[in-house]
């Protein structure tokens, strides 16, 4: 998506409660100020990125590089910008970190009922490896998805 009134960039702290406003307006709750704050500042695996549609937030995305492997954590597009190609331009945002940092694999949960949602990860290639039971606070159980990567071998590198 080459549209310049589109743009992907790193939280900051002015972004903490769009966030934690975001989250609430999506799940009814949200993970709370204090751990984006603590997120942003100081954990190296987090990476927190937001959405913006003509200057305006549109959405957040965010994932850890927990090596050799990684975790997407959320992906929330405002429902305004939503079916307009940005929920994919954040997963293509974030697979393509995990392809930099040589990460092997990436998980997400979803919940079992979020028929959209699954339908969105596995276009991207993301197998359902297990469930995990009365995962939520309301006591659905998720999905644990899994998606391997394959990085381009070094010149020289004979390894399998």
């Amino acid at each position: 998506m080459s549209n310049p009134k589109v743009r992907l960039r790193k939280a900051s702290m002015a972004d903490v409660a769009y966030i934690e406003q975001i989250e609430h307006g999506t799940f009814g709750k949200s993970l709370g100020n204090k751990m984006f704050i603590e997120d942003i500042l100081y954990n190296h695996m987090a990476h927190y990125q937001v959405l913006e549609v003509a200057g305006e937030r549109a959405g957040y995305c965010s994932l850890w590089l927990t090596m050799p492997y990684a975790e997407i954590v959320q992906i929330i597009v405002e429902p305004p910008y939503r079916h307009q190609g940005y929920g994919r331009l954040m997963m293509e945002s974030m697979l393509e970190k995990c392809e930099k940092a040589s990460v092997e694999a990436v998980t997400l949960e979803v919940r079992v009922s979020n028929t959209q949602a699954i339908n969105f990860y596995e276009q991207f290639g993301f197998k359902t490896v297990s469930r995990r039971k009365r995962y939520y606070q309301d006591g659905e159980d998720a999905w644990l998805m899994m998606k391997a990567l394959t990085h381009n071998k070094l010149k020289g590198d004979r390894s399998p």
